[in-house]
């Protein structure tokens, strides 16, 4: 069987396939990984709404100074809009470093 035949399913197209986490890029510097459930907002009928890329959102942050360099504070966020956020690991194992868990993944195989 040839690895590279189309299969008709990917992931831009809303096929049933779903990106890993381990393989989701990792927030840039001026991003935050927020639950969507935490940023939906009442529409006129008073009904949540999700938003979608490109919608501005607001939302209460609460999280913890982890350490301070010179006139800069690192602040680990710990939940949004009252909601938890997740604690996404540390290291290679860490979701949005799916490079290196590739990397160490494919030095285990044996060809």
């Amino acid at each position: 069987m040839n690895p590279n035949l189309p299969t008709g399913e990917t992931f831009s197209e809303g096929g049933d396939m779903t990106m890993p986490p381990e393989l989701m890029a990792a927030p840039t510097m001026n991003e935050q990984r927020v639950p969507v459930a935490a940023l939906q907002q009442p529409d006129d009928s008073e009904a949540l709404v999700t938003p979608e890329v490109g919608d501005m959102v607001s939302y209460t942050v609460e999280g913890r100074i982890s350490r301070i360099e010179g006139d800069a504070a690192f602040v680990t966020v710990e939940s949004a809009n009252g909601q938890p956020i997740q604690e996404t690991g540390a290291g290679p194992e860490a979701p949005g470093d799916g490079l290196a868990a590739l990397e160490q993944e494919a030095q285990g195989m044996v060809i």
